[in-house]
């Protein structure tokens, strides 16, 4: 737009100043002229020049006044004052030629004497046209440094734009760095406290497996559940859980940096640059108050995409809070699991090494009266309650059922936390260019309402 102004401007400016030069260097042959003045002849280039002028005034800028309307339609008047720069140099170059006329009537007549008011009229006639030619450079001048303004505005927007990009640039990259962290802090908290645990209760079993086997019940009752618990917190087991989970982080990290900086960038740009076309055409549409309304409204405009970054950086922020408070929670459901198969084995442990004969009885009374911490929780949803009113319920069985439904609850809870959290994180960017495209509405006819007439 810019580009397109100022090529008019200054193609109205070339062409104005060679019919000027043109003009002027014929009136000064005129004026130098010591060959027969009663000839015609003398005075026709001089005509020519004034004809040509008016011509070029006229109708020979209609490319470059069209090629500026379009650019700059009104309400904008900056092709009106041309024209009206342009009338009163028609109206001057009239007075001129009429002046230079009579001058030439005058000469034919008395050859030698020219009346005194004849010279003085041609004079004023030449002194008219100063400030017609000053109207029109200073239209010319005026409009290629408000053009030059504007320039050094977008410039500085630009500049802006670029700081945006990489604002949001950085939150994206410090976003996804985060959410990654978390993940990997959370797979080695499982890795580290599944491995080291369950190895310990592996090896805290062992001395006392032959008492357990010993039991008459052990095939029937005890072995089943019991190898489908240590199959469960197996290291295969564990490893699918885990892939599952990291999954299900990579994909929610992928769909939440999906509004990319490419993308954020491509909003602003587009939200405002009504406004910035506004801002620009308030500067060189000639209108009232264009220098103040501009210079007073610039900054509002520098300060949309700081304030957009701001925006929509918080709602990164947030869903990274949550996320952190989420990944405690899961620490607590693996601290929980752990307890219980803890707790099972020093049960074990205790009962087979009680005094000969006891062992039997305790283990048979540990498995059927008591409940463990994820019977306890799981209770409080009457997930298992009929399950547990009936007081055969085995406890191997119990600790195996809990442990694969918490386990199913937890893998659950994950995948339903992601998919919240990625239409929050959605809605939140969305409601963030939204109040960006409010504030560019208000500004953009606050700068309007600037330039109209208070008593209008």
């Amino acid at each position: 737009m810019l580009t397109q102004v100022q090529t008019a401007v200054v193609s109205i400016g070339q062409r104005f100043r060679d019919g000027g030069i043109a003009l002027m260097q014929r009136l000064v042959t005129l004026a130098t002229s010591t060959g027969t003045m009663g000839n015609a002849d003398a005075f026709m280039p001089a005509y020519q020049g004034i004809d040509a002028l008016q011509q070029l005034t006229k109708t020979g800028f209609a490319t470059e006044l069209a090629n500026i309307g379009r650019v700059v339609p009104p309400p904008s008047t900056l092709v009106q004052k041309f024209n009206d720069a342009f009338r009163e140099m028609q109206g001057a170059l009239n007075q001129l030629r009429l002046s230079l006329e009579a001058l030439e009537r005058d000469i034919r007549k008395s050859r030698q004497n020219v009346p005194a008011r004849t010279q003085s009229d041609v004079t004023q006639a030449l002194i008219a046209l100063r400030p017609c030619i000053h109207a029109v450079r200073y239209m010319v001048r005026t409009t290629l440094l408000y053009l030059l303004e504007a320039d050094e505005f977008m410039v500085d927007v630009a500049k802006e734009l670029n700081a945006f990009d990489t604002s949001m640039r950085n939150t994206l990259a410090n976003f996804s760095i985060e959410t990654n962290k978390l993940k990997e802090d959370s797979v080695q908290y499982i890795s580290d406290t599944f491995g080291c645990s369950l190895l310990e209760q592996h090896e805290a079993l062992q001395p006392v497996m032959p008492q357990l086997t010993a039991i008459s019940s052990y095939a029937t009752a005890l072995q089943q559940p019991l190898d489908g618990i240590l199959a469960e917190l197996g290291p295969s087991a564990i490893a699918a859980r885990t892939d599952e989970f990291v999954q299900a982080f990579d994909q929610y990290r992928a769909d939440a940096v999906a509004v990319s900086t490419t993308a954020a960038g491509l909003f602003v740009r587009s939200a405002t640059a009504q406004l910035l076309r506004t801002m620009v055409l308030t500067l060189i549409a000639f209108g009232p108050q264009n220098e103040y309304c501009f210079n007073w409204f610039a900054w509002r405009a520098y300060s949309l995409y700081a304030l957009h970054h701001n925006a929509a950086s918080k709602c990164y922020e947030a869903e990274q809070d949550r996320l952190k408070t989420m990944v405690k929670f899961l620490r607590h459901v693996v601290d929980v699991v752990l307890y219980d198969v803890e707790d099972l084995v020093d049960n074990l442990s205790v009962c087979v090494n009680l005094v000969p004969g006891g062992g039997v009885s305790c283990v048979e009374q540990v498995s059927i009266t008591r409940r463990s911490a994820f019977e306890s929780i799981l209770a409080l949803e009457h997930l298992l309650y009929f399950f547990l009113s009936f007081q055969q319920a085995n406890l191997y069985t119990v600790v195996l059922l809990t442990l694969s439904k918490m386990q199913d609850d937890g893998g659950r809870l994950i995948a339903e936390e992601f998919a919240v959290s990625s239409a929050r994180l959605g809605a939140c960017v969305s409601s963030s260019e939204q109040t960006t495209l409010n504030d560019v509405d208000k500004w953009e006819k606050l700068v309007k309402l600037c330039q109209t007439p208070r008593n209008q």
